[in-house]
């Protein structure tokens, strides 16, 4: 028996509303993909739409803009969930590596702080729990 995908879309169409009304880049039009695998990579040339598409997937693409089909995350619609459903997934479950490294982490604040935020907002763990799956473990 075939493995359920984790991850899949089908002819997923990303636009962006601008002062002279909706685009849809082509590089972001009809993109599909099934994947069972734990970890996902895109490669494709500079400017064709990794970063768009990713970003649809984890509805990073602010309204009016982003995605109308449907996008399911172990057999869930990212889209159909509320913010509170979607920040849950977020991070403990599907997290996006951004090309930015600049712009990843928050220079003024030590990585400790960081990485303990998102240990506090997509774990169960306290306070001792953090500290011991922090950055210097």
């Amino acid at each position: 028996m075939e493995a359920e995908a984790a991850l899949s879309f089908r002819y997923l169409t990303t636009s962006f509303e601008t002062p002279d009304g909706t685009v849809e880049p082509p590089s972001t039009t009809s993109v599909s993909t099934s994947c069972r695998a734990e970890v996902l990579g895109l490669c494709r040339g500079i400017g064709l739409g990794k970063s768009v598409t990713l970003r649809s997937n984890l509805r990073l693409v602010h309204p009016p803009g982003g995605s109308k089909e449907s996008i399911l995350w172990r057999g869930r619609d990212i889209l159909k969930l509320p913010d509170r459903g979607l920040r849950q997934v977020r991070g403990s479950e599907i997290a996006m590596i951004f090309q930015e490294p600049m712009t990843a982490l928050n220079p003024v604040l030590p990585i400790g702080i960081q990485i303990e935020e998102s240990l506090q907002e997509h774990t169960g763990l306290d306070a001792a729990g953090r500290a011991k799956r922090g950055p210097a473990n």
